[in-house]
Protein backbone atom coordinates (compact mmCIF):
# COMPACT_ATOMS: atom_id res chain seq x y z
CA UNK A 1 0.00 0.00 0.00
CA UNK A 2 1.26 3.47 -0.91
CA UNK A 3 0.34 6.52 1.09
CA UNK A 4 0.76 10.01 -0.37
CA UNK A 5 1.10 12.71 2.26
CA UNK A 6 -0.31 15.62 0.29
CA UNK A 7 -2.74 18.46 0.82
CA UNK A 8 -3.97 21.74 -0.69
CA UNK A 9 -1.38 23.79 -2.61
CA UNK A 10 -0.05 27.17 -1.59
CA UNK A 11 -1.17 30.32 -3.42
CA UNK A 12 1.14 31.43 -6.24
CA UNK A 13 3.81 34.01 -5.46
CA UNK A 14 5.04 36.84 -7.65
CA UNK A 15 1.80 37.52 -9.49
CA UNK A 16 2.47 40.22 -12.09
CA UNK A 17 0.47 42.11 -14.66
CA UNK A 18 1.69 43.84 -17.78
CA UNK A 19 0.15 45.24 -20.95
CA UNK A 20 1.09 44.06 -24.43
CA UNK A 21 -0.89 45.68 -27.21
CA UNK A 22 -4.56 45.25 -26.36
CA UNK A 23 -3.99 42.51 -23.76
CA UNK A 24 -3.37 42.41 -20.04
CA UNK A 25 -0.85 39.62 -19.40
CA UNK A 26 -1.07 37.94 -16.00
CA UNK A 27 1.72 35.64 -14.89
CA UNK A 28 2.80 34.01 -11.66
CA UNK A 29 5.44 31.70 -10.25
CA UNK A 30 4.79 28.05 -9.54
CA UNK A 31 3.40 27.64 -6.03
CA UNK A 32 4.35 24.98 -3.53
CA UNK A 33 2.20 22.02 -4.60
CA UNK A 34 2.32 20.23 -1.23
CA UNK A 35 2.72 16.83 -2.83
CA UNK A 36 0.02 16.90 -5.51
CA UNK A 37 0.33 18.53 -8.97
CA UNK A 38 -1.57 21.72 -9.73
CA UNK A 39 -4.64 20.93 -11.85
CA UNK A 40 -5.89 24.48 -12.44
CA UNK A 41 -5.65 28.14 -11.54
CA UNK A 42 -8.36 30.74 -10.95
CA UNK A 43 -7.64 34.38 -11.76
CA UNK A 44 -9.53 37.17 -9.97
CA UNK A 45 -9.39 40.84 -11.04
CA UNK A 46 -10.05 43.74 -8.69
CA UNK A 47 -13.01 45.95 -9.62
CA UNK A 48 -12.60 49.69 -10.10
CA UNK A 49 -12.87 51.71 -6.86
CA UNK A 50 -13.72 48.62 -4.78
CA UNK A 51 -11.96 45.94 -2.77
CA UNK A 52 -13.95 43.24 -4.57
CA UNK A 53 -12.20 40.74 -6.81
CA UNK A 54 -14.17 38.99 -9.57
CA UNK A 55 -13.10 35.77 -11.26
CA UNK A 56 -12.21 36.15 -14.93
CA UNK A 57 -12.79 32.73 -16.47
CA UNK A 58 -13.45 33.53 -20.14
CA UNK A 59 -10.00 34.71 -21.25
CA UNK A 60 -8.14 33.12 -18.31
CA UNK A 61 -9.27 29.53 -18.46
CA UNK A 62 -7.16 28.15 -15.65
CA UNK A 63 -7.88 24.50 -16.39
CA UNK A 64 -6.21 24.63 -19.83
CA UNK A 65 -2.87 22.81 -20.11
CA UNK A 66 -1.20 25.98 -21.47
CA UNK A 67 -2.26 28.01 -18.43
CA UNK A 68 -1.26 25.32 -15.94
CA UNK A 69 2.11 24.70 -17.60
CA UNK A 70 3.06 28.30 -18.38
CA UNK A 71 1.37 29.95 -15.38
CA UNK A 72 0.16 32.75 -17.58
CA UNK A 73 -2.99 34.01 -19.24
CA UNK A 74 -4.14 37.16 -21.00
CA UNK A 75 -7.30 39.23 -20.85
CA UNK A 76 -8.47 41.61 -23.55
CA UNK A 77 -8.26 45.15 -22.17
CA UNK A 78 -11.67 45.82 -23.73
CA UNK A 79 -13.16 43.32 -21.23
CA UNK A 80 -11.58 45.07 -18.26
CA UNK A 81 -13.08 48.51 -18.97
CA UNK A 82 -16.68 47.27 -18.93
CA UNK A 83 -18.90 45.65 -16.31
CA UNK A 84 -18.11 43.92 -13.97
CA UNK A 85 -14.54 45.29 -13.70
CA UNK A 86 -15.07 48.87 -14.98
CA UNK A 87 -11.37 49.78 -14.93
CA UNK A 88 -10.41 53.21 -16.24
CA UNK A 89 -7.55 54.34 -18.46
CA UNK A 90 -4.14 54.14 -16.72
CA UNK A 91 -5.59 52.36 -13.68
CA UNK A 92 -3.54 49.53 -12.25
CA UNK A 93 -4.70 45.97 -12.87
CA UNK A 94 -4.70 44.07 -9.58
CA UNK A 95 -5.17 40.32 -9.57
CA UNK A 96 -5.19 37.35 -7.22
CA UNK A 97 -4.50 33.81 -8.36
CA UNK A 98 -5.69 30.66 -6.59
CA UNK A 99 -4.08 27.31 -7.32
CA UNK A 100 -5.96 24.03 -7.16
CA UNK A 101 -4.93 20.38 -6.87
CA UNK A 102 -6.97 17.26 -6.14
CA UNK A 103 -7.04 18.21 -2.44
CA UNK A 104 -8.59 21.65 -2.96
CA UNK A 105 -7.87 25.34 -3.43
CA UNK A 106 -5.07 27.45 -2.00
CA UNK A 107 -5.93 30.30 0.34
Amino acid sequence: MTLLAAFKPEAPDNVTTSVAGNLAIISWSEPVTNGSPITSYSVFVKKHAEETYIQESVDCQGFLAFTVTNRQCSIALAKLIVNPFNLVLNEGIYVKVISTNVYGDSS
